[in-house]
């Protein structure tokens, strides 16, 4: 199987942490790699999903998360299960710590990081056949231009502020309206016009897009290591 965690260190305020991000690409997950990494409840939903291709996709979704948890030294991680809360989010039942988790046709990714943080992650791959209806999504306001990396980068961006806010997109897409929108090389930063607190960054890599959004007041230490890092991630994932 096909894996890579990447640790990201952090200060929020005067506090020090680190959240994790584990990937794993979804064609080297196999039966044999859900029996042993899905716990009892997973393994239930697992069987119940009737697409082969969303099926593995959840797999591989848990399992990263679960590699995730146990490179943090979390000592039940193999015995919790991640079930979906309130509006899908998932939640890791017993645990100091939170997922987001993404998925895209190639790979699955989660990150993982303790409870009282936001962080909300989403990959997605960049298809020509969706930039017109990637740029409906956006209002002239947001500035965002009209090429197929910079659209799929904002998709990806507000859907990680769905996850971090814990709504999914259950209200008005203008909730997640975009400001302050800038591509630096193969990176986007953004801000959120409703959400201050907010911040956004989107790393580009070949038609990969991977999003992360966090709390303003966190701060990754340092940003070129972390961006080495989510590069050779996607590079194992998506051979």
């Amino acid at each position: 199987m096909r894996f890579r965690t990447v640790s990201i260190p952090f200060s929020h305020g005067k506090d020090r942490d680190r959240c994790l991000l584990a990937a794993v690409n979804v064609a080297s997950v196999d039966e044999s790699s859900c029996d042993h990494w899905l716990s009892h409840v997973e393994m239930e939903k697992f069987r119940s999903i009737t697409s082969e291709k969303s099926r593995m996709r959840f797999a591989a979704g848990r399992i990263a998360s679960r590699i995730g948890l146990k490179a943090l030294g979390n000592a039940i991680a193999d015995n919790v299960s991640i079930i979906n809360g309130k509006n899908g989010r998932p939640r890791v039942e017993g645990s100091e710590y939170s997922v987001s988790i993404s998925h895209s046709d190639n790979s699955a990714v989660s990150m993982i990081f303790k409870n009282g943080f936001a962080f909300g992650i989403d990959i997605e791959y960049s298809r020509p056949d969706k930039i017109r209806a990637l740029g409906r999504i956006n209002r002239p306001s947001e500035l965002i231009p009209s090429d197929l990396a910079s659209l799929t980068a904002a998709w990806s961006l507000k859907e990680s502020l769905a996850k971090a806010l814990g709504y999914g997109f259950t209200v008005p897409f203008e909730e997640f309206e975009m400001c302050n929108f800038v591509e630096t090389g193969d990176l986007f930063r953004c801000d959120f016009s409703k959400h201050l607190d907010f911040r956004g960054l989107a790393l580009v890599m070949g038609g990969n897009v991977l999003a992360m959004v966090h709390e303003r007041e966190c701060f990754f230490e340092d940003e070129n290591a972390m961006r080495g890092d989510l590069r050779s991630l996607l590079a194992e994932v998506n051979p």
